[in-house]
């Protein structure tokens, strides 16, 4: 980190006498983790869809949603939050949080998930919003900012959205106290509420005119989505029309329920049965699918890679995600635009689609990844070349010390110094460029460093190392034949040894465990390229030993393993075992256990006071 962030790291920056800036009010880049903290959050206009359904236009699969035109409008994390009108109605009519109130606790659990969900919307946004303040960060204040500062280690989770899940629950066990109540009061609360919804749902038809003419003349002049394509505004027309026509035959047919139909039971099962078709109509859209052949379909890309390279295990690197897409998307809306897209993800191994290719990709950012191969990649990236688009790809050179024998990019992005490696593909706006000589997965050096364990604080002492590794005169380094080592256990003193007659062979690769036949002419390191994390462990066979040997893994070139080997030949086990699934697995089988012992003395106690 290179800021304060809550109450907490600023005590201990105190404490320490570290100078970092306090960014608790103020908020972070969005390039740190900081920044990214708020992101996804729950914006305050969208909670009108708890009673309208998409008011704010369907979010796909072509493009109805307005709610961009919000200044303050932030990345979207649920396509919809409707539950249904009936559902929200029966909740709010036994909603309390007042001490006298009879389900309180779940009323004070609605409205704090719902608060927390909110997120960057705090008491610095309403400061700014109404100019009072303009220095303050808009989540200061809020919930989650309270959270973020108040619970230690809070704030290595993200995204405020995800806490609607909870409020989501919450309103649904006290809809079900609704639909079970039977006091008066509550009755009279239910029905007050239920023609309150009906009179919303009227006025949304009534205003629709007014609403529709407002909308749609600020969407004219809106640019188009590069993934979804321009703004269908016959689309958005019909989902604000819908969202009051929907509720409002739903509520009138509860009405009529209610009022005509005696028998409890099935009154009851009429309104299930509306409940289910009011869902299934609102958010029908939300279910999308594909063909199986279009997952099962073997890219063209992946067959070139596989065709022009024999390393194992195969590894490419796909450009970044940001404003790539092909270019038809944006002139043109589509209703099968998903499939479309999972088409050309597939085929042009997009991650996560790479993984049912077999072929490994060095940037898969679109999942979280390991803070020191984040900073190699941003240092490479300092050495790379910039895109069309603006976004800066990483050094081609640096791309094949981590093994990349091709790298996949837009139609319009050369890598290499050789514009002319860059060859089209099949695909829209999909160009691929061999690497000039990628290391191997497995190899041995001559030379070597020994450095102690990285033990910095912020990302900046993290990307200085990464630079002084990887390009120490600004110029990748030659690491055939040098590698640099992290141990606090090593003697940093040592020769250089021959690795001519060196005999290494990959005898086995799958994910989570590697076999290496190695003969070593003398001791000294076998670099791995593949990323190192404190899980994996190593196991030795040699001539001398009836059982493997456990050896030291170390941190090799920063992102790499290696193990230090004897002279001679050996077998080399690399197996992914991290302590924490021994000790989840421990923790889930006691818990079971007591799970167990507890039902089974409820049960006694339950025959005892039966006798």
């Amino acid at each position: 980190r290179s800021s304060s962030r809550t109450t907490y790291e600023w005590a201990s920056d105190q404490f320490s006498n570290t100078e970092l800036p306090n960014h608790i009010f103020s908020g972070g880049l969005k390039s740190e983790h900081h920044g990214q903290l708020y992101q996804f959050s729950l914006a305050p206009w969208q909670l009108s869809e708890l009673a309208l359904p998409n008011i704010t236009g369907r979010l796909y699969p072509q493009r109805h949603r307005w709610s961009f035109l919000f200044e303050d409008n932030p990345r979207t994390w649920y396509p919809s939050i409707y539950q249904g009108m009936l559902p929200l109605l029966l909740a709010l009519c036994v909603f309390g949080i007042r001490r006298q109130s009879k389900h309180k606790q779940l009323s004070r659990l609605v409205l704090f998930s719902t608060l927390a969900a909110l997120g960057s919307f705090g008491l610095g946004w309403l400061l700014n919003l109404f100019g009072i303040v303009s220095e303050v960060a808009p989540e200061s204040g809020g919930v989650y900012w309270l959270l973020c500062n108040i619970v230690p280690g809070y704030i290595q989770f993200r995204y405020p959205a995800k806490w609607f899940v909870i409020a989501s629950l919450f309103l649904a066990i006290l809809a079900g106290c609704g639909w079970d109540a039977e006091k008066t009061e509550q009755l009279r609360r239910r029905k007050i509420y239920f023609w309150a919804g009906l009179g919303l749902a009227a006025s949304v038809v009534a205003c629709y005119p007014l609403l529709n003419q407002l909308i749609t003349n600020r969407l004219s002049n809106a640019s188009a989505d590069p993934f979804l394509g321009p703004i269908s505004i016959s689309g958005v027309k019909q989902d604000l029309l819908v969202a009051g026509l929907q509720p409002l035959i739903l509520m009138t047919a509860v009405l009529t329920v209610t009022r005509f139909v005696q028998r409890k039971t099935l009154a009851q099962t009429i309104l299930l049965s509306l409940l289910a078709c009011d869902l299934l109509v609102a958010n029908k859209w939300i279910l999308s699918s594909a063909p199986t052949y279009q997952w099962d379909a073997v890219s063209s890309i992946e067959q070139q890679v596989k065709d022009s390279t024999k390393q194992t295990p195969a590894r490419v690197y796909r450009a970044r995600l940001s404003h790539w897409n092909p270019p038809s998307y944006a002139k043109a809306s589509s209703e099968q635009r998903q499939r479309e897209a999972i088409k050309w993800d597939r085929q042009s191994l997009r991650p996560r689609m790479h993984l049912l290719s077999n072929i490994e990709s060095l940037d898969a950012n679109a999942s979280i990844s390991d803070a020191h191969y984040d900073s190699v990649l941003r240092v490479m990236r300092s050495f790379g070349k910039q895109r069309p688009d603006g976004v800066q790809e990483p050094d081609a050179q640096g791309l094949q010390v981590l093994g990349a024998s091709h790298i996949l990019g837009p139609g319009n992005y050369y890598p290499h110094a050789n514009i002319n490696l860059t060859r089209p593909t099949t695909l829209e706006d999909v160009s691929i460029t061999p690497t000039d000589a990628p290391l191997p997965f497995v190899w041995s050096v001559p030379t070597w460093n020994v450095a102690p364990e990285f033990a910095g604080k912020t990302l900046k002492e993290l990307d200085s190392l990464s630079a002084q590794v990887f390009y120490p005169d600004g110029v990748i380094r030659d690491f055939r034949n040098w590698a640099y080592i992290e141990s606090d256990s090593l003697d940093a003193e040592k020769d250089s040894t021959s690795t001519e007659l060196d005999q290494i062979r990959l005898e086995r690769f799958e994910p989570g465990f590697v076999r290496i036949r190695v003969v070593k002419q003398e001791a000294g390191p076998l670099i791995i390229n593949q990323g190192f994390a404190p899980g994996w462990k190593v196991r030795i066979w040699n001539q001398e030993n009836t059982y493997p040997q456990s050896a030291e893994l170390l941190r090799a070139n920063r992102v790499m393993q290696a193990v230090i080997l004897r002279k001679g030949e050996q077998t080399v086990d690399v197996i992914y075992q991290p302590d924490s699934f021994v000790w989840g697995l421990g923790v889930s089988f006691l818990g079971w256990i007591a799970v167990c012992l507890s039902l089974a003395v409820i049960r006694q106690r339950t025959k005892s006071r039966s006798k």
